[in-house]
């Protein structure tokens, strides 16, 4: 997980991470043309030289029977033929129907090698699973993900997990309180207007459940402001954890709108970190509900508090009154939040980020 670096007014940076790259070795001009246009059709970051400046190289896509010495340490192999024919390697690798992904340990004394068994991918045939292969190594899991419910409706739950993910460079705020199917959706996405960004086109996490990549997803996804934005369809459950999967790869921030707590609590098999949003003025009516979640130990944020940010009690955070914020959003002027609210955000993420 990425921890938080430093915080400015108003912005909460995580570690920037170059691209991952993926070395080209041991292949014909021809096959390496073809890789080539693969690989930036799908959005890889590659090289053809090894370099010693490259610290983003991740995994080596090699020809069959190509072991160079000198590769990095735990570099991560994955080996394609395009003959269709696998003849026995040389030397003392594993056997012939394998392919060799390894890690030279260096240390005291002789280097040594060490063998993991995959199959060797059969290309063109095979290019499909090779670049989702490909897309797993270069981009494992790495996103601290929250997960914001609100006690009852129009209390601010949207406002403070889009203002979370606004306040951190590479994030994703993913709205997940519509419940309607692709069918019956508008051409601007419901979400974002009500943040003040009326004009932002629907997409839908249907849109990418098939065929896409860790690789290509943030260049898929439309910006709302200094974050991304996705609209999580229920409709069909099935593509969820896939979709949820490729946002927690792909960003180092993945802030999820669920809307209203149900009736039935807080899901327990949700990743990361959760917070409930209260509104100050009507906590009292819900002192039950508020017990419970103090005991399960969630994070509790009461909005518009009388006063600046402070802490209020044991796990909970307060957000101030901000009373230009309804207005702006209104009037469609998301991107013009008052500067100071934007670093109450700001302070809120580094202190729920820093809880452990």
């Amino acid at each position: 997980m990425p921890k938080l670096l430093q915080t400015s007014p108003g912005r909460t940076s995580h570690a920037t991470h170059p691209h991952p790259t993926c070395l080209i070795w041991g292949f014909k001009p021809a096959e390496v043309y073809f890789l080539s246009q693969m690989l930036t059709l799908a959005g890889f970051h590659f090289t053809t030289s090894l370099s010693p400046a490259a610290p983003a190289l991740r995994v080596a896509l090699t020809a069959q029977n190509v072991f160079p010495k000198d590769f990095p340490q735990n570099l991560q192999i994955i080996q394609a033929s395009f003959s269709g024919i696998i003849p026995p390697p040389k030397g003392n690798p594993p056997p012939a129907t394998v392919s060799q992904r390894y890690a030279v340990v260096r240390g005291g004394g002789t280097p040594k090698t060490t063998w993991n068994q995959t199959s060797i991918f059969q290309l063109p045939r095979q290019i499909a699973p090779l670049l989702t292969q490909l897309d797993q190594c270069c981009y494992p899991p790495r996103a601290q993900v929250l997960n914001i419910f609100g006690i009852k409706p129009r209390i601010g739950t949207s406002t403070i997990a889009f203002g979370l993910a606004n306040s951190a460079k590479d994030s994703v705020y993913v709205d997940a309180t519509s419940q309607s199917t692709s069918s019956l959706r508008t051409k601007y996405a419901e979400g974002p207007s009500k943040l003040g960004f009326p004009a932002i086109v629907h997409f839908s996490s249907l849109d990418i459940a098939d065929d896409l990549l860790a690789s290509r997803l943030r260049r898929v996804l439309p910006p709302l402001d200094k974050t991304r934005f996705l609209q999580l369809d229920s409709s069909q459950p099935r593509h969820i954890s896939y979709v949820c999967s490729l946002l927690i790869r792909s960003f180092s921030l993945v802030v999820v709108d669920w809307g209203q707590l149900p009736a039935s609590g807080i899901p327990l098999e949700l990743p990361g970190k959760t917070l409930v949003v209260d509104d100050y003025q009507t906590s009292v009516q819900n002192p039950q509900v508020l017990r419970q979640l103090h005991r399960r130990g969630v994070r509790l944020v009461k909005n518009r508090t009388p006063k600046a940010l402070s802490t209020s009690g044991e796990k909970t955070l307060s957000l101030p009154h901000c009373r230009e914020l309804k207005r702006l959003q209104a009037q469609g002027l998301g991107s013009l939040w008052p500067p100071n609210f934007k670093t109450h955000l700001a302070r809120l993420l580094q202190e729920i980020l820093e809880d452990r």
